[in-house]
């Protein structure tokens, strides 16, 4: 699986059909896209002196979109109290030397 061609943004809707079936294959699982993303990263790093990790919050606010939903495991109310949401909690590495994003070292949601 080659992630960068996964997060790749499309404005035709046959690529986006395609993303909507690869992310709703029962062989695309979460801890998989994580561990591709990680590994790959790991390899990137390889020869480097050193890295900056860097660490981040996000709350994704799926609220417009609740009545689309289905399956609401993993979503919680939190954050005002009422909006459907979840946190993701990205560690970033980046190459010190031009500052250059390298990939992700760790994600939790």
């Amino acid at each position: 699986m080659n992630l960068r061609v996964v997060m790749q943004k499309t404005d035709k809707w046959s690529d986006q059909v395609s993303f909507y079936r690869f992310f709703n294959h029962k062989r695309v699982t979460e801890e998989a896209l994580i561990r591709c993303a990680t590994e790959h990263c790991a390899k990137e790093c390889s020869g480097l002196a050193e890295v900056v990790l860097i660490e981040d919050t996000t709350e994704l606010n799926l609220e417009r979109h609740r009545e689309r939903i289905t399956d609401k495991e993993g979503l919680g109310e939190v954050g005002n109290g009422t909006d459907l949401v979840f946190f993701c909690h990205p560690t970033r590495v980046v190459n010190p030397a031009d500052w250059s994003l390298i990939g992700a070292a760790d994600i939790h949601c």
